[in-house]
């Protein structure tokens, strides 16, 4: 009888093993299966694709897909009522759900699973698309009903499958109906900068850091829950981090830069010392990817000398934070005092890491 992941995280859930010695086993089984010394649960995990065999078959997914668009576009144009839109994105919706029934629930297979996950927020989108087009036919109007029904879709297409990709188009679809209907009240941006400016007249930025925080708060419910990152719990905090990180970096940097003085600068290197900081603490490399491209900007607005001697910098300094992430984390995490959900963040080590 042969183990896999899906019995030790179901072993996990049921109590018969500690999440510590999941990770533990898990750990040893892929070093045992790749030839290599265990590394242990510091890594923080990431698998898009099993094989390339899940490359192949979201190649086919994708031709399908772009197929059935395309019939989808030959019936539209014998009939554009939203009658009809509706039904083909049920039709659609339907055709994709049995689909997942087969390659997420059988077959467990990653890449498939995350590329119907898209399709059925497109499909979903459209039925929210043909209820708006019914409803009234303006376009902010229309464009907000069918993020917010690509939103609510793939909650359910959540709840039913369990893709943890789903969570980022929740949020992302959140954040896309907001605008539009920010925009469908009659706040009409003057610049595309406005997306993330807290300072700005309209309600734009508002909305972006408040789909981040929540993004962020549900994230640190599923990585609080699961340390050492062996169930689908951490894979979900993944995804949400990934729109919870650069909708709050990018909306705090760019209201801060906005003035662009040496104290706006000075407060945004002091924001992201401590989103560094914070990003070690939760063992989360997402906030320092979306930060280093806002660091790179701010050399360049000073002078091209500058840029590169500073991009020669970030990214020593980037080499050095992956090189070195356990050793670092290890030593921070031991000079903070206790602290409320400390015990419940990662563990990390007490020694120095072997090269």
């Amino acid at each position: 009888m042969n183990l896999d992941l899906d019995d030790i995280r179901a072993a996990v859930t049921a109590g018969t093993i500690t999440e510590g010695q999941a990770a533990g086993i898990m750990a040893l089984a892929d070093a045992r299966a790749k030839g290599r010394p265990v590394t242990g649960d510091m890594d923080e995990p990431f698998e898009l694709f099993h094989g390339f065999n899940e490359v192949f078959i979201v190649l086919g997914l994708g031709v399908l897909f772009a197929g059935w668009i395309g019939v989808l576009s030959i019936a539209l144009t014998w009939s554009m009522k939203a009658t009809a839109i509706v039904v083909l994105g049920f039709v659609g919706m339907g055709a994709l759900a049995l689909l997942a029934r087969y390659f997420t629930l059988k077959r467990k297979m990653n890449g498939p699973s995350s590329a119907l996950a898209a399709m059925f927020a497109f499909c979903s989108g459209l039925v929210g698309f043909g209820i708006g087009l019914g409803t009234s036919g303006e376009v902010f109007l229309t464009s907000g009903f069918a993020a917010a029904s690509g939103s609510v879709g793939m909650l359910l297409y959540f709840i039913a499958f369990r893709v943890p990709f789903a969570l980022a188009v929740v949020a992302l679809g959140a954040l896309g109906a907001s605008f539009c209907f920010i925009a469908w009240s009659g706040d009409i941006l003057t610049s595309p900068r406005e997306f993330f400016l807290l300072s700005s007249s309209g309600l734009y930025g508002w909305a972006t850091i408040v789909v981040g925080f929540l993004a962020l708060g549900v994230a640190m419910m599923f990585d609080l829950s699961d340390p050492h990152r062996v169930t689908r719990r951490a894979t979900n905090a993944f995804w949400l981090h990934i729109v919870a990180a650069p909708t709050i970096v990018n909306t705090i940097a760019a209201t801060l830069a906005f003035n662009a003085t040496w104290q706006s600068y000075g407060w945004l290197v002091l924001f992201f010392a401590v989103l560094t900081l914070f990003a070690i603490v939760i063992d989360r490399r997402s906030f320092l990817i979306a930060a280093s491209g806002y660091i790179a900007a701010l050399f360049y607005s000073i002078t091209p000398e500058v840029f590169h001697v500073g991009s020669f910098a970030l990214g020593s300094f980037l080499i050095l934070l992956g090189a070195q992430w356990e050793v670092l984390r290890g030593a921070l995490m031991r000079s903070l005092p206790a602290f409320p959900g400390k015990d419940r963040l990662p563990p990390w080590r007490v020694g120095s890491v072997e090269g």
